[in-house]
């Protein structure tokens, strides 16, 4: 046998096989086992496909996996990131994916924050992880943040609040009644009406109103990385990014002062800290500004204020933005599941669930696993509430005994509170081997939250 790096045993092997679907190397579906004696791997598989062996390497002294990522849209083409220093770490890895699935590495920034303008389309949805490095390797990656690139159509113009795109108006002269004409407007659809005669033809382009969050100051020494949503619902969280520098030769110590106003210019929230900054030194705030339940319908604006010595206010920057009217959240089931999985739900468990039920509300439905090898399994069974960033919510488990070719079956009981958000989730059913570290069968159930 080849030799091993060093602090790796022949106990530490794997067997592994390439897998398109997840776009990774994973362990072999039936388990297998290490003969450290005879220096023999032997696996449990029911499919022809190339396999390797394989080893996890030391993860001493390597960063940790950094937190706090935010995805923050800016415009058609690019997404903002962010997220918590780690220590110890001398550059980081930003991995993008369009699936939640299958990562490629885009960038290895040295600072907690990456703007990404290039690779994106409009109206997409982008999936990002951070990794974290030193001298001893690259740490776990962080969990997932996404976000959706705007239409194309958004133009964003000033003075503050949301901006819309005008309809645009082209009228062309010709000799005849052949037109030639090409008209370039910023807009995603269009509806083009047009009348022609031997004199002139008008091409008329009415676009569709578009609103987005632009703020009042574009030249304040205060930058701000605004969501894209202009209207929020009561109970919900709005997520932004401002910046500050000190540009001074100076050491400084400013008073941060962020506010949230109504529409008359009343103080309904506010937050302060003192801050000191070295020279050219940046202060980075990721705010999740928290909008309360009884918050009436209407139009507020978040304000971020730098205030110096006797309260002289250095720079300032604000957004406007609507609060909706209360609507009550609605749990939508998608019953399109795979077939295919050693892992199935129960189909009569399934037409027994309500839709369009109003949250808070229980989901309960049944899951079988089919021990499909030719020896009894222990198995240790994962169940998951899992947000559509990949954030796991909700984890269960237990250990089941099945034998060669028998399956077993589990019903469940989800609750789904109020909590949660607008969105798409999965109920994650996975199945690994008695030690947890080879995964046997996946399979998920859908479900939206929706405002109704």
């Amino acid at each position: 046998m080849a030799s091993l790096p060093t602090s790796t045993s022949e106990s530490d092997l794997k067997l592994v096989y390439y897998s398109p679907e997840r776009g990774d190397y994973v362990p072999v579906e039936g388990g297998f086992t290490v003969d450290t004696s005879t220096n023999k791997i032997t696996g449990f598989v029911d499919h022809f496909t190339d396999f390797m062996i394989a080893y996890s390497p030391s993860t001493e002294g390597v960063p940790t996996a950094p937190t706090g990522l935010t995805a923050t849209v800016a415009s058609a083409s690019q997404i903002n990131l962010s997220w918590t220093a780690v220590s110890g770490a001398t550059s980081y890895t930003v991995y993008r994916s369009t699936d939640n699935v299958s990562y490629s590495s885009i960038a290895t920034p040295t600072e907690v924050t990456y703007n990404n303008t290039s690779g994106l389309s409009a109206s997409t949805l982008y999936y990002y992880k951070v990794t974290a490095t030193n001298a001893q390797g690259e740490g776990a990656s962080s969990s997932a943040a996404s976000a959706t690139t705007i239409a194309a159509a958004a133009s964003a113009g000033g003075g503050g609040g949301s901006a819309t795109v005008p309809t645009v108006i082209t009228t062309t002269t010709v000799a005849t009644s052949t037109l030639t004409t090409t008209t370039t407007v910023p807009v995603a659809t269009t509806t083009i009406k047009s009348t022609t005669t031997t004199e002139v033809a008008k091409i008329e382009i009415v676009a569709p109103v578009v609103k987005v969050l632009v703020v009042t100051k574009p030249n304040s020494k205060v930058v701000m990385t605004l969501p894209s949503a202009v209207s929020y619902q009561p109970g919900t969280a709005l997520k932004f990014t401002y910046k500050y520098k000190n540009e001074s030769k100076k050491k400084v110590t400013v008073k941060i002062v962020r506010q949230m106003l109504d529409a008359k210019g009343k103080v309904m929230a506010n937050v302060s800290a003192n801050k000191t900054l070295k020279s050219s030194a940046t202060f980075t705030g990721n705010i999740s500004q928290n909008l309360a339940k009884n918050l009436k319908p209407g139009e507020y604006s978040i304000r971020v204020k730098i205030v110096g010595a006797k309260n002289k206010v250095l720079e300032e920057n604000s957004f406007k933005f609507e609060v909706e009217k209360l609507k009550k959240k609605y749990f939508v089931l998608n019953k399109d599941v795979s077939s295919d999985s050693l892992i199935t739900f129960d189909a009569k468990s399934l037409a027994k669930i309500k839709s369009n039920l109003v949250l808070p509300t229980n989901l309960q439905a049944k899951y079988n696993y089919l021990n499909d090898t030719e020896l009894n399994q222990k198995i240790k069974m994962v169940r998951q509430l899992v947000s559509k960033e990949g954030k796991i919510l909700e984890t269960k488990t237990g250990k089941w005994t099945v034998k060669s070719g028998k399956s077993e079956n589990q019903t469940f009981v989800q609750k789904l509170t109020e909590k949660l958000t607008a969105g798409v989730y999965m109920i994650r059913i996975q199945a690994y081997n008695q030690d947890g570290n080879s995964l046997l069968a996946e399979n998920n159930l859908e479900f939206t939250v929706e405002f109704k």
